[in-house]
């Protein structure tokens, strides 16, 4: 084989393997994201008062009106 044809087949070599190290940091990003996105789906409705934590203004009025 040429020198020319083996230089040319490493190089085509070391591209793909770029593209392919490219494309699974592409995908690694996205499982990222998406994880990011399910613990913000989960915890912020939470923080924000509606994932069923009931706050002390909420059991005051409820107090009070029981007793009325």
């Amino acid at each position: 084989m040429p020198v020319s044809v083996g230089i040319t087949m490493a190089w085509w070599s070391l591209a793909a393997a770029k593209r392919r190290r490219a494309v699974v940091s592409l995908i690694e990003l996205l499982i990222v994201l998406a994880i990011i996105g399910v613990l913000a789906g989960v915890v912020v409705p939470r923080v924000a008062g509606d994932g069923g934590v009931v706050s002390v203004a909420a059991v005051d009025e409820v107090a009070v009106s029981v007793q009325r």
